[in-house]
């Protein structure tokens, strides 16, 4: 998600710093890391204790933005924005679908690949593993970013997209702030949140000119890609009567 076009709106600054590795629910490896080490980057807990436990310090952050679901824990604990998410629906570390996957399906032998689109890219490669879970944004613009790098294959097979998202889980994403922040910043992203999802590309909406950086919708497809289609994989392949292919 890009934020400038909502800071603009909303009127305010920011520093975007990956998880500090200082809270409690950090995982740590047998290397020691400076602080904001890429390698918590993908720990979405680890940047959530951010903003929850630690004592207010230089590591304190005011707020946690990924893809964090909006679970009863969260409600609980912090203020949230209104729901954000891409047009479409569809190996993250400490989430709601880590548990999810491991309960149902127990006889999957799951691994936690640390780092970033790099050791992602070469797992499957080296035998490691032989498909990646993660939330759509996520997966699609993985394929989008190998596709520019022209490394579309792995082991000589496309990369892409398989299955269908289940119509029941955790609701969409949203942004996660401290107690204390006062509800007039959250009532602001909510707003603009909204405008921003709420704007078909390129038209004009509420008397506001609407341009490219003014719909999630355009937004998403410039980091995202085009739905992990952009390597020719086929998720469900026709036969010649038009039926899918088991």
């Amino acid at each position: 998600m890009k934020l400038d076009p909502l800071t603009e709106r909303a009127n305010f600054t920011y520093d975007l710093l990956p998880p500090s590795r200082k809270g409690t629910l950090c995982e740590h490896s047998n290397t020691e890391c400076q602080a904001y080490d890429p390698y918590y980057r993908q720990q979405y807990l680890c940047g959530q204790s951010d903003v929850n436990d630690i004592p207010v310090s230089e590591y304190t952050n005011d707020m946690y933005l990924s893809l964090y679901y909006v679970t009863p824990e969260r409600l609980r604990t912090n203020q949230l924005s209104v729901l954000f998410h891409p047009p479409a629906e569809g190996n993250l570390q400490n989430t709601a679908q880590e548990s999810y996957m491991t309960n149902s399906f127990p006889d999957l032998d799951m691994i936690r690949i640390p780092g970033g689109d790099k050791e992602l890219y070469q797992a499957p490669g080296k035998r490691i593993c032989d498909m990646m879970v993660a939330e759509s944004p996520v997966a699609t613009r993985f394929v989008y970013l190998q596709y520019q790098k022209g490394q579309c294959h792995i082991r000589g097979k496309p990369l892409g997209i398989i299955g269908d998202h289940p119509d029941f889980r955790y609701n969409k994403f949203a942004i996660g702030t401290r107690k204390e922040i006062p509800l007039d910043i959250v009532y602001t992203l909510t707003f603009w949140l909204v405008i921003f999802m709420g704007c078909p590309p390129f038209e004009n909406e509420i008397g506001l000119y609407r341009g490219k950086n003014d719909s999630l919708s355009i937004l998403y497809a410039d980091i995202g890609g085009s739905g992990g289609t952009e390597c020719g994989y086929v998720a469900f392949p026709l036969s010649k009567i038009g039926r899918r292919v088991p």
